[in-house]
């Protein structure tokens, strides 16, 4: 089983100094995610938290997270535990150390459904609708823009399996096969690029991507 890697976060204003009293303190495997997911929140007032929610309205372009600790996702939530032992220190209102319940198999009854079906279908998707949510995550605007999350040994170890997996499946294959796949991939980016993915997939087999990539 694999066991990935988790993060102690700060989230803090920059005169921030003390971590025991001070700020927000939280556990995620993914910290980039997890502060979208903070700030999504306070934009719908959909925060368990609403205290923090107003904050992160308030001070949203000054607000730090800073990364305390990775490590496994139990000791984490033991961290948590000793600097957050009883509710509202700093901007937490409960306790740390509780890890939230899961919604793995968790499925939207009918009535949920229908609502959301209806939100949806009020969204017009026009081309400047497309323009805006395109320019929306573009560059600096986009979470993971400039940032990277380090990977554990372990983690990198999966990732170096599961391609080395999925490359042999592309050696593996006949070239009528081979060739029929390429032609079902997009082979240019919009951006005009080509298709890393694919590109990888050519080499693997020791072939030459320009001859797929004729025009």
């Amino acid at each position: 089983m694999t066991i990935y890697t988790h993060y102690l976060y700060w989230i803090h204003l920059p005169e921030h100094t003390d971590y025991t009293k001070e700020g927000y303190i939280g556990v995620t495997n993914n910290p980039i995610r997890r502060l979208n997911e903070h700030r999504n929140a306070s934009k719908n007032r959909n925060d368990k938290n609403p205290y923090f929610g107003r904050i992160l309205n308030k001070y949203k372009d000054t607000v730090i997270q800073t990364i305390l600790i990775s490590d496994t996702e139990e000791n984490c939530y033991k961290q948590e535990e000793l600097l957050r032992p009883k509710k509202n220190i700093g901007w937490n209102a409960n306790k740390g150390g509780n890890k939230p319940p899961s919604k793995l198999g968790w499925k939207p009854n009918e009535a949920t459904l229908k609502k959301r079906s209806a939100s949806l279908k009020r969204i017009p998707r026009n081309e400047i609708w497309k323009k805006n949510l395109s320019e929306a995550k573009q560059g600096a605007k986009n979470g993971m823009y400039g940032k990277k999350i380090p990977c554990s040994e372990t983690r990198a170890l999966s990732i170096s399996q599961s391609r080395k997996t999925t490359l042999d499946k592309y050696r593996l294959m006949s070239q009528e096969e081979f060739s029929i796949w390429v032609k079902s991939q997009n082979l240019h980016r919009k951006d005009g690029a080509v298709n890393s993915n694919v590109t990888r997939a050519i080499l693997a087999r020791s072939e030459n991507p320009k001859d797929y990539y004729k025009n």
